[in-house]
């Protein structure tokens, strides 16, 4: 399999279109990609989610996993403007890689930490928050039995 820079460098950047012979296949392969890429999008927050109910716990985590994914497409658009950029090669398995070497690491984190319902006492531990913050409140006027969280 060889896929180098020196098959894809052309004098007219333009010399490959819509228009072109072959364009379908690569086309339905983006759209694939993009598809792929939203159903892994989904797919983490979804874990991210049923780790906390806590809003405060999940903006961090949310905040850290996109932190580290802009940080991973940072270093990679600058490898690849490089004067001397690597091979193609070196850049999808360092991804691949990457991505392999994350799920062993999340894999622990996914079977330990995600249950069908998260306590809110859990939810409070590490917190500055109390009970009082997050539960809702009773309307004014009802038993403890009847109340109605809003």
């Amino acid at each position: 399999m060889k896929y180098t820079r020196k098959d894809v460098s052309s004098k007219n950047p333009f010399e490959y279109d819509w228009k072109s012979n072959g364009y379908v296949g690569p086309m339905i392969l983006y759209i694939c990609y993009g598809f792929y890429d939203a159903a892994w999008q989904t797919c983490v927050y979804w874990f991210m989610g049923a780790i906390s109910n806590n809003s405060r716990k999940l903006a961090n985590f949310a905040g850290f996993y996109k932190g580290i994914q802009s940080a991973g497409a940072a270093i990679i658009w600058r490898l690849d403007g490089l004067q001397n950029p690597p091979p193609y090669m070196n850049l999808f398995a360092s991804c691949w890689t990457l991505l392999a070497g994350s799920l062993v690491i999340a894999l622990p984190v996914v079977i330990l930490k995600i249950k069908d319902t998260v306590p809110v006492e859990e939810d409070l531990n590490f917190t500055d928050e109390t009970i009082e913050d997050v539960i809702g409140h009773r309307i004014v006027g009802m038993k403890e039995s009847e109340s109605l969280m809003i």
